[in-house]
């Protein structure tokens, strides 16, 4: 980047809405590219923010990114089984995304930070 930013690990993303619920117009998301320290200068577009620490419940899904969609219901259900709910957003961890590889290469990994159900 012309920031002089160097990335430290996979690139993710952050959902904060349900897209079951939420038009996609309206859907709340971020792309992350994350970084061993605060950069001296983020540029007008950037943002800087910590990502808390977080156990997750997670699933690794090999293949396009078009089958990554049908995983969450699963996801989302063992959760519940557990007597959990979700306790932030739903992070996407891209742990393959090599340029011009084949889809059945591409290797996602799909966070959900939990918290005890407060029923």
């Amino acid at each position: 980047l012309s920031l002089g930013l160097e990335k430290t690990g996979e690139l993710f993303a952050l959902f904060f809405d349900d897209p079951g619920k939420v038009q996609i117009a309206e859907l709340r998301a971020r792309v992350c590219f994350p970084v061993a320290e605060r950069p001296g200068r983020l540029g007008s577009e950037l943002q800087f923010e910590v990502l808390p620490r977080a156990m997750v419940v997670y699933a690794r899904v090999q293949g396009a990114h078009s089958s990554v969609g049908p995983v969450y219901p699963a996801l989302f259900s063992y959760l519940r089984e557990l007597g959990w709910q979700q306790g932030g957003p739903v992070r996407e961890v891209y742990l393959t995304c090599p340029r011009g590889a084949d889809r059945a290469e591409l290797l996602t990994e799909i966070q959900i930070p939990w918290a005890a159900r407060t029923e």
